[in-house]
Parts: structure tokens; C-alpha cells; sequence
């Protein structure tokens, strides 16, 4: 933490974390949670079409994490260095630190990719559109220039495995690539929220990997 934390900070470290971990605990284990309800319903209903459907979205990720695989905290030491203990689920623990790893090891090239297809979208006014008409109207250069921008990054932040399933979540390629944006920015904030020299740090339990129940 390097003994500089404001109470905010832990906040949105918090949240940003919440975030991610949310979204990549539904894609680890989106052929259960897309059996239940509460995903037809809330997260697999039209997301990113506008509106406060960002918002909801991950509300509604977080929602579809069982209670026994929710973030807990375990401990927290305040410090230099200092220390949070999380208990995560496993399979997901293993995801979000390889992520994490890889995004602090280069964050300047993952930024500059993500900016580059950030702006190319907003070139060509993909950011723009936000209705089903005008996502189902995108021409093929459109529709595979999505296709590539998410596999480009889901590739850089070692997720490649989990393409598959954010297609299954996300359903349209434009859908599909603004996750991706979002999931890049919430690592740049968790990112900025280090020093220089600050490092966050992973160390795995061999915990039981339960899925829904």
C-alpha cells in the first residue's frame, strides 16, 4: 500500500476489484450461472445498450456470485509494504491474478492497444451506437473489427480461454468488445492506484473449486 492509502483509495481499489472479479467469475462459470433465473433476467438481458445498463450490468454480475464465493475479506494490514487478504473462489483467484500479473508487467503496451482500438471504435462510431436496431445493423468491416479489438485484448490479458463464454454472455461482437474496454479500464484503475513501485501480489490457496453451490 506503500503507507499512502486514503480511505477512498481502499474504496475504489475495492470496487474496481469487485468489478472484475464479478465479471470474470460469470465467464468462468457462465454454463451454470446462464442455467439460473436470475442471469436470464439481469445479466444475460440486453446489456450495454445504454443508460445506466453499464452500472446494472455489474450490479448484476455481482449479484449472480453465490454468497459462498462472494469477496471476503480475511485481513488487512496497513503498512510498507502492506497487505489485504482476500478469499476469492480459486478458479477464478488463479484468473484474476495471471490478469493482474500480466497488465502490471506491461501496462504502457496494454494501454496503448487498448487506447488504439479505443479510438478506432470511436472513429468509426461503434462507441455510438446503443440500441439493439443499430448494434443488429453493423456492417462485416464493423462486425469484424469488434471481433478482432476483443480478441486482441482478451488475448493480452491472458484470458483467451474465456472468449468462448463472453461470446455466450455478451452475444453480439460490439456487446462483446465494449466489456472488454470496460475490463481493461477497471485494470488501469486498479493499476494508477499503485506507486511506482508498488507491485500487487498473489498468493493462491489450493481452495475447493465449488461452483453454484
Amino acid at each position: 500500500m506503500g503507507g499512502r492509502w486514503k480511505w477512498r483509495d481502499l474504496m475504489a481499489f475495492g470496487w474496481q476489484y469487485e468489478r472484475l472479479y464479478s465479471v470474470l467469475y460469470v465467464l468462468e462459470f457462465s454454463s451454470d450461472i446462464r442455467k439460473s433465473h436470475y442471469f436470464r433476467e439481469n445479466v444475460g438481458k440486453s446489456p450495454w445498450l445504454g443508460g445506466w445498463s453499464v452500472v446494472n450490468f455489474y450490479n448484476a454480475a455481482a449479484k449472480a456470485v453465490p454468497e459462498n464465493h462472494e469477496m471476503r475479506v480475511e485481513r488487512l494490514h496497513y503498512s510498507s509494504p502492506g497487505f489485504i487478504d482476500i478469499a476469492l473462489a480459486y478458479a477464478v483467484a488463479k484468473v484474476l491474478r495471471l490478469t493482474i500479473r500480466e497488465f502490471s508487467r506491461i501496462p504502457g503496451e496494454i494501454r496503448d492497444e487498448y487506447h488504439r482500438w479505443h479510438r478506432e471504435a470511436r472513429k468509426h462510431r461503434l462507441l455510438m451506437k446503443k440500441y439493439d436496431k443499430q448494434i443488429r445493423d453493423l456492417d462485416r468491416d464493423e462486425y469484424e473489427f469488434c471481433k478482432k479489438a476483443t480478441t486482441d485484448l482478451f488475448h493480452r490479458l491472458q484470458l483467451g480461454h474465456l472468449l468462448p463464454d463472453l461470446e455466450r454472455l455478451g452475444g453480439h461482437p460490439l456487446i462483446q468488445m465494449k466489456i472488454a474496454f470496460s475490463l481493461v479500464r477497471r485494470l488501469i484503475k486498479i493499476n494508477d492506484l499503485q506507486g511506482p513501485n508498488e507491485r500487487l501480489d498473489f498468493k493462491a490457496s489450493p481452495l475447493p473449486r465449488n461452483k453454484t453451490d
